[in-house]
């Protein structure tokens, strides 16, 4: 027979591991419904106005990403695909900075350059799997304009919340590819 003290102590422990059990099915529920974002809202920021600021904020993730030593060269290179009113409107606003020391260079994407990231605009959302299949042996960040395009391996997409530019990151993806995303840019993100 077991002394009553042991029974009060059996019962404490089964009362700590039920609620234990319950907090990990609240996390795996919590897990398995990820937060579900939407830049379809209507807003009254000019393309002009939201191609700057996702240009600044395409230059903060190529400066705050940690590139591996393959990316030795004279250049950093930023490939848009998108139409070319994109990529000059963004050479207009981070054309002229250095990332790391390297030079910037911003062009139309094409599937022979390695680039170190390839933003996706809206209108090329529908090549994002090709783009992205081109890009797999590099250690190439994908931008996207799409949010939906999250799930389907975007690196960092951006979301348009009422007239606000917001951005969330795969950090996971991202490091899987072997890079490093630091903790200042993990802070912005959503």
């Amino acid at each position: 027979m077991l002394s009553d003290s042991l029974k009060v102590e059996l019962v404490k422990k089964d009362s700590i591991i039920d609620s234990l059990n319950a907090k990990i099915a609240d996390f795996q529920i919590k897990k398995e419904k990820p937060k579900v974002y939407s830049s379809k809202k209507s807003s009254n920021i000019t393309k002009a106005q939201e191609y700057e600021t996702k240009a600044q904020y395409i230059y903060n993730f190529a400066a705050y990403i940690e590139w591996p030593v393959v990316y030795n060269g004279t250049e950093f290179v930023i490939g848009v695909a998108g139409d070319q009113s994109a990529v000059n409107k963004i050479k207009g606003t981070i054309g002229d900075k250095k990332v790391g020391g390297k030079k910037l260079r911003i062009e139309k994407y094409n599937k022979v350059t390695n680039y170190h990231v390839v933003y996706v605009t809206s209108s090329n959302s529908n090549s994002f799997a090709t783009i992205k299949n081109e890009s797999k042996k590099n250690k190439t960040v994908l931008v996207s304009d799409d949010d939906a395009l999250f799930a389907f391996g975007a690196h960092i997409s951006f979301i348009v919340d009422d007239d606000k530019i917001k951005y969330i990151i795969n950090k996971p993806v991202i490091e899987k590819i072997g890079l490093r995303v630091s903790q200042e840019l993990m802070r912005f993100s959503e």
